[in-house]
């Protein structure tokens, strides 16, 4: 049994899916299987493998179901004790499987690894989180965050392209969202789970090239993402959840909802504004006056926007944003 399994979706990525794929086969451990998921290509992609590596991958083919199920469906092939997932627009530097097998062996309490990236060029539009919110590799839990954004920042460093997790691990949490197609927020649905519930290794090594000018989601996609799923359906949140750690996930699902407010405001589309106020609440203690600040602003301007004249252009302020 190959001690970890490497899962590539691919989707249009002929350009460079053998980046990708060449990155896995020059690790240092060689003790890895490579599934590789084509989720409805249409441009070429599964033609343009480079032949030599056809016999050191397995290949498997589906119609277009979205980034979550192309994982799943590989995580659902893997016989790997860990698994770990590349983007095919991403790479891995030959020491990456290496450093996490070394970081899990020596910390058995750990239920994933998770490294640093470069961005390269990309760093000033794409920043490695990790590297900020993290002093120095080791283990760390989620408790010592309280703050909004602070919990938010822990999930955002998990990165699919940098992350290994134990295979129980991922088969607990049942896997990536994977409803409707989800392009946005299916792979945070997952690790928001596995930060929330386990303890991590955070590596500031950067053993990983985040290639931002090849990513066709995700930054590509800043401001204009749909909402997230754990905004639609968060009872499975809530039921992986400890209970020890429920205001966390609370927090983090109140500051998801205040970001897609602020973005329905600046659209002036105000119709699920109160619902989700309703549904998403701050729990005690969480409301900080910076946060407040910016509760009373949207809810001036989705004001605004719901007393303007038939026919007058919406009062969102240029300024609010997702983040």
């Amino acid at each position: 049994m190959p001690r970890f399994t490497a899962i590539l979706p691919l989707y249009n990525k002929a350009d460079t899916i053998n980046r990708a794929i060449a990155s896995v086969l020059s690790q240092t451990t060689g003790d890895c299987e490579v599934i590789v998921v084509d989720d409805g290509s249409t441009d070429g992609s599964v033609e343009a493998i480079d032949t030599a590596h056809l016999g050191s991958i397995r290949l498997v083919r589906q119609d277009n179901a979205g980034p979550g199920r192309a994982r799943n469906a590989g995580a659902a092939l893997a016989t790997g004790e860990f698994l770990a997932f590349l983007d095919c627009d991403d790479e891995w530097l030959p020491g990456f499987l290496e450093a996490a097998a070394t970081a899990l062996q020596q910390n058995p309490d750990c239920a994933a690894y998770v490294s640093a990236y470069s961005a390269g060029e990309g760093q000033d539009v794409q920043e490695d989180i990790l590297l900020r919110l993290v002093a120095q590799s080791g283990p760390m839990t989620i408790d010592g965050f309280r703050k909004p954004a602070a919990i938010k920042s822990y999930v955002d460093c998990f990165h699919s392209s940098s992350t290994v997790v134990r295979r129980a691990t991922f088969e607990r949490y049942g896997g990536y969202y994977e409803r409707d197609r989800c392009l946005y927020g299916e792979d945070s649905y997952l690790w928001l789970q596995v930060a929330l519930g386990e303890r991590v290794y955070f590596d500031r090594a950067q053993n990983v090239v985040f290639h931002v000018e090849d990513s066709s989601l995700g930054i590509k996609q800043k401001g204009r993402h749909p909402r997230r799923p754990a905004l639609d359906y968060p009872e499975p949140l809530r039921a992986s959840c400890p209970n020890a750690r429920r205001a966390h996930l609370d927090t983090l699902l109140a500051f998801y909802r205040l970001i897609e407010t602020e973005k329905l405001v600046a659209q002036g589309k105000a119709a699920d504004i109160a619902t989700l106020r309703a549904c998403f609440g701050w729990p005690r203690g969480a409301i900080h006056p910076t946060i407040m600040l910016r509760e009373m602003r949207a809810s001036v301007l989705d004001w605004i926007n719901r007393t303007k004249l038939p026919g007058a252009p919406a009062g969102g302020d240029p300024k609010v944003r997702a983040r």
